[in-house]
This record gives structure tokens, C-alpha cells and sequence, in this order.
């Protein structure tokens, strides 16, 4: 088989296997993050609202993709259970802020320890050596789709070190 028919066919299982462990884990996570009152978004919202430090509403509605309104009404509830709260921006008063409550920051700290013990349960008894070789290698996939996303020349080296983009 040609390298690039073998190519391809890797990608198709590739699409196959990616997208089968997303809705399988995805299915889980929603259930256990439910069991805590949190919905899916409002998960995806907290983690976003860590990452960034703060960020606007009309932020947090683009980054998922929803209307500002379906956002605020997002924001509203998890303000209420205490995981974030919101401001108005003192330089220009027509923008609104959020950023997580201590309280926020530990129902994050306590899904993620539920999210990586489940993840060591499927692991276990797996060769370390493959486990290594994967995660590298969807390390240097991640870090090129996000570069392809914004539109940067491929920031990871390939084979012979040559760079492509």
C-alpha cells in the first residue's frame, strides 16, 4: 500500500476513533457533571473564564458560540450557584466582566479530579511507552490545529526537522 493510501486511511480511522471517543466521553462527563448541577456549556464556560482570568460577556458568548443573551442567562445562573461574578468594567461601563469565585475555582479543581480518576481507571494496565508515544503525538497534533485555526505557519518540526506550513 502507498504511503499516502495508508495516509489516508489513517485519517479516516483517525476521524473515525477521535470522534467515537468524544461522544462516548462526552456522554459520561455530561452525566457526572450533572450529578454536581452543572450543565456541559456551563463547564466549557468555567474552564474559559480559569483560563482567561476574567472576560466579557460578549467574550464568552463567542467563544461558545451561543447569543450574548443565551450567555448572560448562562453567566446569571452560574452566579447565582456562586462560581462566578460579574462586574461592570470601570473603564467603560457598557462593558460587563466575570471571573471565577473561590467556589468556582474548587467545583473546576473537583470535576478535573473526577475527569482524570476516570480517565486512570480506562488506563490502567496500559503499556506506558505507547501511552507516552500518543499523548506526544496528540500534543504536536493539537499545537498544529491551533495554529492552522489562527492562520500561523506550522509551529512543530517533522521528520528531518523541517517546519510546514
Amino acid at each position: 500500500m502507498a504511503e499516502r493510501d495508508r495516509r489516508e486511511e489513517l485519517a479516516e480511522r483517525l476521524i473515525e476513533s477521535l470522534g467515537v471517543i468524544m461522544r462516548i466521553r462526552g456522554n459520561a462527563f455530561r452525566r457526572a457533571v450533572g450529578r454536581h448541577g452543572v450543565t456541559l456549556p456551563q463547564f466549557f464556560l468555567l474552564k474559559m473564564v480559569n483560563v482567561q482570568g476574567e472576560m466579557t460577556v460578549t467574550q464568552a458568548s463567542q467563544a461558545l458560540m451561543v447569543a450574548a443573551p443565551t450567555a448572560s442567562r448562562m453567566i446569571d445562573n452560574l452566579c447565582e450557584k456562586g462560581w462566578l461574578e460579574r462586574w461592570k468594567d470601570p473603564e467603560n461601563r457598557r462593558l460587563t466582566r466575570v471571573r471565577l469565585t473561590r467556589k468556582g475555582r474548587e467545583i473546576l479543581t473537583e470535576l478535573g479530579k473526577m475527569q482524570k480518576e476516570e480517565l486512570l481507571k480506562l488506563i490502567d494496565g496500559e503499556d506506558l511507552r505507547e501511552m507516552e508515544s500518543l499523548v506526544e503525538w496528540l500534543e504536536r497534533f493539537t499545537a498544529r490545529l491551533s495554529a492552522a485555526l489562527e492562520g500561523e505557519p506550522d509551529p512543530v518540526p517533522r521528520e528531518g526537522g523541517a517546519r510546514h506550513g
